[in-house]
């Protein structure tokens, strides 16, 4: 006996693969950023990952303290090797103070590994 393919069922196997499907493996990165012991406000903090894919930023608060975030809705970043740079700004979204050359330049890197990771920049 042949059965026929009706559109109930194909409704039903696109329920059952899209809840095997799991999201990017990604890792909670938090972390302070300071300058001689200050805290930066209004630093951009980016870890871009070394194979490849979509990269996370995170902005400092008042206190220095940043939160990366994946997505508008998702905060982390990709599990696996980062190069994280730094961009600091006044009030007025000029540069300040001055980053060293290994966050503002190439980046350094750093291991985002899957659950909660810090990462504090102090220079």
């Amino acid at each position: 006996m042949i059965k026929t393919f009706r559109f109930r069922d194909s409704l039903l196997l696109l329920v059952l693969v899209s809840g095997c499907s799991q999201g990017p493996n990604v890792g909670e990165v938090y972390g302070k950023v300071t300058y001689q012991g200050q805290p930066i406000r209004f630093a951009k903090v980016e870890f871009k990952p070394v194979a490849g894919g979509k990269s996370s930023l995170g902005w400092t608060n008042e206190k220095g303290e940043y939160v990366a975030q994946y997505t508008l809705s998702e905060t982390g970043a990709l599990v696996g090797m980062h190069t994280v740079t730094l961009n600091a700004y006044d009030q007025e979204g000029q540069a300040a103070p001055p980053v060293p050359a290994e966050y503002a330049g190439k980046g350094t890197e750093f291991e985002v590994k899957p659950g909660s990771n810090q990462f504090d920049i102090s220079f």
